[in-house]
């Protein structure tokens, strides 16, 4: 197959799954070009080039060199988030149609997308020819779901004439930008979903059905060494609210001091006045708290060898790598029960998966803690359960059929007609 790619994200576990893909199909002999606005997270951070045939970054108008917001402006400052992110949308769809353009003169078989950070549904779908497959981690979630903006701007009702000035413009925004995605998604040709969960938000968002296509793990990077366990848990992901940091550090307050293991936070980007929070937080209750941001896959890595735990609780995550590459190293995962992770953790089996509830979140930490052979245990079923199901070896060649398979029954129905 001749295969274009697309995407317009940041780094994260959005874009180390994209590099999986292209992997698989450069495995499969149909190794793509890949076309990106100069936006793109498309540097250092798990570069696509070893495994496209070529990566084409088309400028962008307006002299933004980056779409992402400013972290925690939409709370700080929704009036000035709102502006920027209206202005930023005629340049974005500008240069959406000129790839779909370039894209289309190209004659590929097809178009294997991935989300845009701005509006998730990328533009380009819209006006590609060609026929699309567009990777849909997550519909965008802030006008969709209260929680995004009780984290935004508190639980508390609009107290004060300022905040419902702040909440209004939110909302406004969000609205249009959860809008222009629905509609984008209409003309993807096919979707693909990260978890059942997901599938179950995208039929909801979009009213569309998908399918699942299950986010293989490196198993040559995350697998078990004989480094020994030190007494910190692990969390991994930005360090902005919705992850649920907060969370962690209430829940671990309610072990003992003696028992009370380290919290080490590892993530790719940060909202700054987020982390202030946390370690004022941490430093409140008695939680040392270690933050590392940017770090290499090999650190990754070594960081779930050296925990005993790793600890999760994003708000309603739509799939989530972190419990996996946990898994992946013989480390077993307390979660809160909630989002795609259901799907990924086996209760009782690879570790616990618990009700958002700080003291049944902590007694789940430290019992497990203070149960080596149930951790040892738990940390090789994991293991096994990620080479079985969850390794790029399984999940490449499923994803390259998935889409394979798509393309020739469209030709087939179109032949038919």
């Amino acid at each position: 197959m001749r295969i274009a790619v697309f995407h317009n994200i940041p780094t994260g576990g959005a874009k180390r799954a994209l590099q999986g893909f292209v992997r698989a199909l450069s495995s499969a002999g149909h190794a793509p070009d890949v076309f990106v606005p100069e936006t793109a997270q498309e540097g250092d951070f798990l570069p696509l080039k070893p495994w496209a045939k070529s990566v084409t970054a088309f400028p962008v108008g307006g002299g933004f060199r980056s779409w992402a917001m400013a972290p925690g402006l939409r709370r700080t400052n929704p009036l000035l988030w709102a502006s920027r992110t209206m202005r930023r949308l005629p340049p974005l769809f500008q240069v959406h149609t000129r790839i779909a353009a370039e894209i289309d003169r190209g004659a590929y078989d097809l178009v294997y997308s991935e989300h845009d950070e701005v509006t998730i549904a990328p533009y380009l779908l819209r006006r590609l020819r060609t026929p699309s497959v567009f990777y849909c981690q997550q519909p965008y979630r802030a006008s969709r779901e209260s929680i995004i903006e009780q984290l935004e701007f508190g639980s508390s009702g609009g107290d004060g004439f300022g905040r419902a000035i702040r909440r209004r413009f939110w909302r406004r925004v969000t609205r249009t930008i959860a809008e222009i995605d629905r509609e984008n998604a209409q003309h993807a040709g096919l979707l693909l979903a990260n978890s059942y969960f997901s599938r179950e938000s995208i039929l909801r968002a979009y009213g569309r059905d998908s399918r699942v296509c299950r986010i293989g793990i490196e198993t040559a990077v995350f697998h078990p060494t004989k480094v020994p366990r030190e007494n910190v848990v692990l969390s991994v992901g930005a360090l902005m609210a919705p992850k649920g940091y907060e969370f962690i550090i209430r829940s671990l307050a309610r072990i003992p001091p003696k028992r009370r293991p380290g919290l080490v936070a590892i993530g790719d980007r940060e909202d700054p006045r987020h982390r202030s929070h946390l370690e004022t937080l941490a430093s409140k209750f008695g939680v040392h708290l270690e933050i590392r941001l940017g770090v290499e896959d090999s650190a990754l890595a070594e960081a779930y060898h050296r925990a005993k735990l790793l600890v999760y609780a994003p708000y309603l995550e739509p799939f989530g790598l972190a419990p996996l590459e946990a898994m992946a190293c013989g480390t077993p995962v307390v979660a809160v029960g909630e989002g795609g992770v259901r799907e990924t953790v086996v209760n009782g089996e690879t570790g616990r998966l618990v009700a958002r509830d700080e003291t049944e979140f902590g007694e789940a930490v430290e019992n497990l803690l203070e149960d080596d052979k149930t951790r040892r245990r738990m940390g090789r079923a994991g293991h096994d359960r990620i080479r079985a199901d969850w390794s790029w070896e399984t999940c490449g060649p499923r994803f390259t059929n998935t889409i394979s398979d798509w393309l020739r029954q469209k030709k087939d129905r179109g032949r038919e007609s």
